[in-house]
């Protein structure tokens, strides 16, 4: 089955750990986010800013900020601990957070090369610690090109006398375009019947073209009004009937963890049975299978692209940006963007192995540190008792007795990727306050050449 499950609305990505802290702890401060009052305008092709302040004054360097589209229930930008990214691939490279007066509270989203699609309603966001609030603005882009069908004067030759004129304007461009008929003196003073007919049609046509236009213009600025506001409803009462299922949903959550938690302490047998009822109460089971794709050519994939071993000799493998060259690693198929996922790994008596999830951007082609700060998330045995977890620096972890089935768990909204001894149910590690904001793989490293494989386990 498919690991990349789309949330049903990225609006609250940000506010589900919240939930569960507010269970616990007051509001630590209390702000409002200003926008400007009326619709930001740009035309096609520009770079426009929107822009969102806190008041009162304070500085917004220690917060997270997110701007999210509505219609598309998305981060088109998020900002955290000096980093940005976001989820939208449309607005991939075009998009940036203006971070020179974020000390005074102000932060602003730059979008390069404004598109006819850009126009709607973007929110901006902004939590610190159990605190959030929003914003709105309204953005609106125009085309300055193919707006008007211009047609060439038509002037009844013989003099010049008053003229007739159509006009058209754009209000939200605030252009206008004018076609104008004159029509001669001597066509009034010495006209035949038939001129002085075809001269009131003429007018007449003219002002009931004008009517019309003018009549269209308006009809379309109040269905596009009445689609803003019934979108803007809809968009409120989803957004409000979300919350509630999230801190409904965040509260059972909750309940069961505290549940687990105290069962930490129960007999092994007991435990056991525990963790297989909380996984599964809890997370989402994934069917991980491996990418050869990515493989480092050292490391032989089964056929079934469930298991791996560290060979002597060197394959003869294509090469390709995604694939490992110095590093001993392979990546799961399917990656995650959201929700909570477990999958389980057979170590059986390998001495040597590490696991977990890394980002879709982790250096491939050159050695470096497995660490969070270069996008790994993992835990490792180096020997028979040297038990770590992949932090900077690394931390020794005291494991008496070796697991032989690892589970590994990422809650992808709470950033948190924790693992288990998937036979006692025992905790092993986890790292938290993470901000994830981009695709995340499982990952399997192994450096010695042992006869037991490295096996996932189905789901």
């Amino acid at each position: 089955p498919t690991m990349v499950r789309p949330l049903a609305f990225h609006l609250l990505h940000l506010p589900v750990c919240l939930a569960l802290v507010q269970l616990l702890t007051p509001c630590s401060a209390e702000f409002a986010v200003i926008g400007p009052p009326e619709p930001i305008l740009a035309m096609v092709g520009e770079d426009v800013e929107l822009l969102c302040h806190l008041s009162p004054k304070m500085s917004a360097e220690s917060m997270e900020l997110m701007w999210l589209r509505s219609g598309l229930r998305q981060a088109v930008c998020a900002y955290a601990d000096g980093k940005e990214g976001t989820e939208i691939a449309e607005y991939r490279g075009r998009t940036s957070i203006l971070r020179e007066d974020i000390a005074e509270g102000k932060a602003a989203l730059r979008i390069h090369k404004v598109r006819t699609s850009d126009s709607g309603t973007y929110q901006c966001y902004f939590q610190d610690a159990d605190f959030l609030a929003k914003t709105q603005v309204e953005l609106n882009v125009a085309d300055g090109e193919g707006l008007y069908a211009v047609t060439s004067s038509v002037i009844l030759e013989g003099g010049s006398g008053k003229g007739v004129s159509c006009v058209v304007r754009n209000p939200l461009l605030s252009q206008e375009k004018t076609a104008r008929v004159s029509i001669a003196a001597p066509f009034f003073s010495s006209t035949k019947p038939w001129q002085v007919a075809f001269g009131v049609t003429l007018v007449a046509l003219l002002g009931l073209l004008a009517g019309l236009v003018m009549s269209w213009w308006q009809q379309q600025k109040r269905v596009l009004a009445l689609t803003q506001e019934k979108e803007r409803e809809r968009a409120e009462k989803e957004a409000a009937w979300m919350k509630e299922q999230l801190e409904q949903s965040a509260k059972e959550k909750l309940q069961e963890e505290l549940r687990w938690t105290k069962k930490q302490n129960m007999a092994p047998g007991d435990r056991s049975q525990a963790y297989a009822e909380w996984k599964m109460a809890l997370y989402q089971p994934a069917d991980v299978i491996l990418d050869p794709e990515t493989a480092h050519p050292k490391l032989h994939i089964s056929e079934d692209q469930r298991s791996l071993k560290r060979i002597k000799k060197r394959q003869n493998l294509p090469e390709n940006p995604r694939r490992f060259r110095d590093l001993y690693c392979v990546l799961g198929r399917e990656s995650f963007t959201s929700g909570r996922h477990f999958w389980e790994v057979e170590v059986g008596d390998r001495k040597q192995w590490h696991l977990g999830v890394c980002r879709e951007n982790v250096e491939r082609k050159r050695y470096v540190k497995i660490t969070p700060q270069n996008g790994f998330w993992t835990i490792a045995r180096l020997n028979r008792s040297d038990f770590r977890a992949q932090t900077d620096p690394w931390s020794k972890l005291i494991i008496v007795n070796p697991p032989k089935r690892v589970g590994v768990f990422l809650d992808y909204e709470r950033g948190e990727v924790s693992f288990y001894d998937a036979i006692n149910g025992s905790h092993i590690f986890t790292f938290s306050q993470t901000l994830f904001s981009c695709p995340l793989w499982p990952v399997f490293w192994i450096l010695s050449e042992e006869p037991t494989a490295l096996t996932i386990c189905p789901a």
